[in-house]
């Protein structure tokens, strides 16, 4: 190739990569609010289907515990155990910009089926999930 073609060669990569770049940045900082909280809840539920202990420790702000070392055992446990059988995401409705509740639906091994309304915040530019005493009653399946 010539020095031209591959001068314009360069170019035309450099413009699609940055184009790309700029396309992605945009439409990430464009979600609202309601689209972002929506997403933490669905990482959280995610993975409190698979087990994930990190990505639901990564979504949740756990305010029952002192420190992460022991939320994280609990946690193990919970998923070593198998407990969630059943997870769905029923409603997430924005409150304010850093506050939303959804309900989740599900069933779990020590517990039956459970519909519960937890709260949501926008906390350093990430939203959780707050989780606090919840009261538990063993329901019929």
């Amino acid at each position: 190739m010539n020095k031209k073609t591959t001068l314009l060669a360069t170019l035309i990569a450099v413009g699609v990569a940055g184009g790309l770049y700029f396309g992605v940045s945009k439409s990430q900082a464009s979600a609202t609010p309601e689209q972002e909280a929506k997403q933490a809840v669905k990482q959280y539920v995610d993975g409190l289907k698979t087990g994930n202990v990190d990505k639901i420790m990564q979504y949740s702000k756990d305010v029952r515990f002192k420190n992460d070392a022991e939320r994280k055992q609990l946690y193990s446990n919970l998923t070593n155990e198998q407990d969630v059988l059943k997870a769905e995401v029923v409603s997430v409705k924005l409150v304010d910009d850093s506050h939303a509740t959804f309900e989740l639906h599900a069933k779990l091994k020590s517990a039956g089926i459970q519909d519960v309304t937890l709260p949501v915040v926008k906390e350093d530019g990430t939203w959780k999930v707050v989780i606090e005493d919840i009261d538990l009653k063993k329901n019929a399946e």
